[in-house]
């Protein structure tokens, strides 16, 4: 999956591809290629669970998302980022 994420962010020089995990938003997943829409329905189904295992509760998160976008110097950057009830942004790079 991270590999089609790559690509079309290569495609979209400058432009960040994100993918909206809370609250869902189908209409963007149009946009992604096939092999990325199937993962990430996976994934949502198993998000709940996903978020137990780390101890967090899913309701206290209003909104989590992952950006990919290509740099200046054509390195590929993935960061996901949550947001809780209060308001509070958490970022993480995934590499």
């Amino acid at each position: 999956m991270f590999e089609d994420l790559h690509k079309l962010a290569n495609l979209k020089a400058g432009n960040v591809v994100t993918i909206n995990w809370l609250p869902y938003n189908d209409e963007q997943l149009f946009k992604l290629p096939l092999r990325v829409r199937k993962s990430v329905l996976y994934y949502r189904h198993r998000l709940p669970t996903l978020v137990a295992q780390h101890g967090i509760e899913i309701g206290v998160i209003k909104e989590f998302r992952t950006e990919v976008h290509r740099a200046k110097n054509h390195q590929i950057y993935t960061c996901a980022i949550a947001i809780d009830l209060n308001g509070k942004e958490y970022r993480k790079s995934i590499w």
